[in-house]
C-alpha cells in the first residue's frame, strides 16, 4: 500500500521477519536440544585436541610445525570461542530484542519499505552463498588426502597412536566441519541480525521526524502552525522521543549481553587471520594438492565475507544514527511552541553523539576497528615469517 504520510497515532508491528534466514543460522538451529548435545561435545573434542597440540608445541617447539600444524590449531580455538557463548546464552538476540517493539516496514513510505526489503534480501542472500561455502569447505575436509598427517595434529596423533585405524579416525574428525561451518559464523549473524534491525527501526524514524509537519494543512485563518497543531506536534515527538530511546535502550542491552565476549571474538579474529596466512604457506608448497587449495580458498572466502560484514554492520549502524540529528535540526522548530523546543532539544541532546557498538573508548565495531585486526595480523603474520 503506497503511503504520502506516516500515522503517528497507530504503528503497526513487524508482520514476519525480513531477516528470516539470518535469524535461522545464527540462532534457531541453536535452540535444538540435539544440536546443543552435540556441541558440548564438540567444544570438549576439540579443547582436548587443543590442548594435545599445545603441549606437544611447547615441549618440542618446532618453526616447521607451527607452519604445518598452526592453521588447524588456530581453527579449533576459534571454534571454541565462538560455540561458547552460543551453549551459554543462547538466547542473546531473543533477551536484546524484547526490549523494543518493531515497527513494521511499511510503517512510512514505500520508498522506505522498498529499501529495507532490499537490503533484508541481500542479506539473507549473503547469509545463504556464506553456508554453501561452509559446505563445500567441510567436504574439502574430508576428501581423502595422503598429505593430511603433515598438516593435521589430530591426524598426526592418529597415525601415531593407532595407526591400524588412523584413517578411519581422521575422517571421522574431519566430519566435525560441517557442524563447525555453522557454529563459527553463527554470532557473526547475529551481531548483524541485531544492528540491521535497529538501523531499519532508525530508517523508518528519520522518515517519521522529516514528515512531523508534512501533513498540516493551514487553519481558517490560515496559520500552520495554530494551537491545534502545536499540540499535534507534542505528541508526535513525544513518540519520536520514545522510538529513538527504545533504540538506544534496545542497543545498551545487546552490548551489556555481549559483555565480556566481543573482546575475545575479535582476538578469535585474529586467530583465523593468522590461520589464513598458515594456510597460505602450505598451497605454496612444492607438490601441494589441488584439495588444499579449495580448503584454504574456501575458508578464507568465509572469513573475510563474515568479518567484512560484521564490521559494515556495525559501521551502516553508526552511520544512520547520525541521520537522525540531521533530520531533527531540518525540521522547522523555529515556527514552534517553547515546550515544543524543549522536547526538541531533548532529543538533539540524545542525539547528538551517533549511537555505535562500543564496548569500551577504544573498542566500536566500525571501519577503524576493521583496520585495526587488519594491521594486527599483517603484523603479525610478518613477524612469523621473518621467523621463518
Amino acid at each position: 500500500m503506497d503511503k504520502t504520510y506516516m500515522d503517528f497515532h497507530h504503528q503497526n508491528p513487524i508482520m514476519g521477519d525480513p531477516l528470516h534466514v539470518i535469524y535461522f543460522l545464527g540462532c534457531t538451529i541453536y535452540h535444538s536440544r540435539l544440536v546443543k548435545i552435540v556441541l558440548w561435545i564438540l567444544v570438549f573434542v576439540y579443547i582436548a585436541f587443543s590442548a594435545a597440540q599445545i603441549c606437544y608445541m611447547v615441549s618440542a617447539p618446532e618453526t616447521i610445525d607451527i607452519a604445518n600444524y598452526g592453521a588447524l590449531l588456530l581453527q579449533m580455538l576459534w571454534v571454541i570461542m565462538s560455540t561458547f557463548p552460543i551453549l551459554t546464552k543462547n538466547y542473546l538476540i531473543e533477551d536484546t530484542m524484547s526490549v523494543i517493539e518493531l515497527w513494521a516496514v511499511d510503517s512510512a513510505d514505500e520508498e522506505t519499505k522498498t529499501r529495507i526489503l532490499k537490503e533484508s534480501k541481500f542479506l539473507n542472500a549473503f547469509a545463504c552463498f556464506n553456508s554453501t561455502m561452509g559446505l563445500i569447505w567441510a567436504t574439502a575436509m574430508i576428501y581423502p588426502n595422503q598429505r593430511d598427517i603433515e598438516h593435521s595434529f589430530p591426524a598426526f596423533l592418529f597415525n601415531k597412536w593407532s595407526p591400524q585405524y588412523d584413517y578411519f579416525l581422521g575422517y571421522a574428525f574431519n566430519l566435525t566441519s560441517f557442524v563447525t561451518s555453522f557454529t563459527m559464523v553463527a554470532l557473526g549473524y547475529q551481531f548483524i541480525y541485531g544492528t540491521q534491525h535497529l538501523k531499519f527501526q532508525m530508517y523508518i524514524l528519520n522518515k517519521f521526524i522529516e514528515g512531523i509537519c508534512h501533513d498540516f494543512v493551514p487553519s481558517d485563518d490560515g496559520d500552520l502552525f495554530d494551537k491545534a497543531h502545536q499540540m499535534e506536534i507534542k505528541f508526535r515527538l513525544k513518540v519520536l522521543v520514545k522510538k529513538h530511546q527504545d533504540i538506544i535502550r534496545c542497543k545498551t542491552r545487546g552490548l551489556a549481553n555481549m559483555k565480556g565476549r566481543i573482546v575475545p571474538l575479535s582476538f578469535g579474529g585474529l586467530l583465523i587471520g593468522l590461520s589464513l596466512f598458515l594456510d597460505l604457506l602450505q598451497i605454496t608448497e612444492k607438490n601441494s594438492p589441488p584439495i588444499l587449495l579449495l580448503r584454504a580458498g574456501s575458508f578464507s572466502i568465509i572469513a573475510a565475507s563474515t568479518f567484512c560484514s560484521v564490521i559494515i554492520a556495525g559501521q551502516t549502524f553508526e552511520s544512520e544514527s547520525e541521520n537522525i540529528y540531521n533530520a531533527l535540526i531540518s525540521t522547522n522548530w523555529y515556527q514552534w511552541t517553547e515546550d515544543n523546543r524543549k522536547t526538541l532539544t531533548i532529543m538533539l541532546c540524545n542525539s547528538i553523539s551517533p549511537i555505535s557498538m562500543k564496548f569500551t573508548d577504544s573498542f566500536v565495531v566500525n571501519f577503524e576497528l576493521g583496520m585495526g585486526i587488519c594491521k594486527a595480523v599483517y603484523s603479525a603474520a610478518s613477524v612469523f615469517y621473518n621467523m621463518k
